[in-house]
């Protein structure tokens, strides 16, 4: 569909908007699986979760920081139901998560150069699926979702127990 295109936002953005995206995406991925995914995805998730912990303790930090009353009251602010402060400051975040963490993911898949020659080999000709087109195309989605995770955190902080 865009062989030769570069993964831009809007092509990325076609791409998941056009008709049949799922069973494209099932296609390619079955077409270059290899066995070094089997290390290297859990190796991602666990990058994600890092990542996402870091944004919450992160954002806990910042609202201690603005709020210092509130250090000894942190299980009564997490206490009841979510709250919109809650989910924008821990929540949301784990949206920014994502392409940071197979960004990491994909980059030690890279410093091991059997991994590296596998993928590489099985990504020819297909569409964003070398090593380069995966990196810049998480790069640009993280060039719309950390910004929003980023504020969505600061604003939780600020409303967080107000």
């Amino acid at each position: 569909m865009y062989d030769e295109e570069e993964p831009t936002l809007r092509n990325i953005a076609r791409e998941l908007t056009t008709k049949g995206y799922w069973e494209r995406a099932r296609a390619r991925k079955q077409s270059t699986k290899t066995v070094w995914d089997l290390v290297f995805m859990p190796i991602g998730f666990g990058c994600i979760g890092l990542c996402w912990v870091a944004f919450g303790k992160f954002f806990w930090w910042l609202h201690v920081s603005i709020y210092p009353g509130d250090s000894e009251r942190f299980k009564a602010l997490m206490g009841g139901s979510m709250t919109v402060a809650q989910f924008l400051m821990f929540l949301l975040p784990a949206f920014a998560a994502l392409p940071i963490g197979f960004i990491t993911s994909n980059a030690l898949m890279w410093l091991v150069p059997p991994a590296r020659r596998a993928v590489e080999e099985k990504a020819k000709g297909r569409i964003w699926a070398t090593f380069r087109g995966a990196q810049m195309g998480l790069f640009k989605a993280a060039l719309v979702l950390v910004p929003i995770g980023v504020a969505s955190g600061v604003l939780g902080a600020l409303l967080l127990g107000r």
